[in-house]
């Protein structure tokens, strides 16, 4: 990917655009978070074979054909003001495990981070202690948020009440009444020209988890 060949100013001056690697995903910072930058960065992407989802900042204002980062929870005061995850699929490696996609930097056929391939943000988390329910399997939407209210609630602390995340009740020991778990996934679509893309989450309270980010045809 070469910016610079594309016409863009690599660098932090006016009209200037930074470029952070992040795995599976590229985060790009505008000098002054240039809302025409963004626009004309946005649209040369959308273009490129291997761009997947792209979601914007709030900071500059409405692009066309992206998503709000505020979706995945990335709209934060250092967030970038365009994030791109590149584009995936579901093809199965030489070792059996399904999910492929293009990555700045890393070897072929190994393990990534960053982007919004499903298959980087569905894993598993395992649990072990008296607290824990014993061969339990749960299914319901959790996530790394979730980590520190669970533990805090299990010590009897206070603070995970304000936290984004949410007790993993589901998974323990005497919480059964609350084993039973609500979500609510909502599908976010957003397209310019040719270039269509769609972002995943679902929802348990106020909780949200990114399922997956692509672009997509047709």
């Amino acid at each position: 990917m070469q910016l610079s060949d594309a016409g863009f100013d690599v660098g932090g001056g006016a009209g200037g655009v930074l470029a952070a690697a992040n795995g599976g995903a590229v985060l790009f910072y505008a000098h002054d978070a240039e809302s025409a930058t963004i626009e004309r960065l946005a649209s040369w992407l959308g273009r490129q074979p291997w761009c997947g989802a792209l979601l914007t900042t709030e900071r500059v204002g409405d692009v066309p054909g992206t998503i709000p980062a505020s979706v995945a929870n990335i709209d934060g005061r250092r967030g970038p003001d365009l994030a791109m995850s590149f584009a995936w699929d579901s093809t199965v490696n030489e070792t059996g495990y399904p999910g492929s996609t293009p990555s700045w930097g890393g070897k072929v056929g190994v393990g990534n981070h960053g982007g919004m391939s499903r298959h980087e943000l569905h894993n598993t988390l395992v649990a072990r202690g008296p607290s824990f329910r014993r061969s339990a399997v749960v299914d319901s939407p959790t996530g790394n948020i979730d980590v520190a209210p669970t533990i805090l609630h299990i010590l009897g602390l206070s603070g995970g009440e304000g936290m984004d995340g949410r007790v993993l009740h589901e998974a323990l020991v005497g919480d059964d009444g609350n084993a039973q778990v609500e979500s609510r996934s909502v599908t976010h679509f957003a397209e310019l020209g040719n270039y269509r893309q769609e972002v995943k989450v679902t929802s348990v309270g106020k909780s949200v988890y990114l399922d997956e980010g692509n672009s997509i045809s047709g």
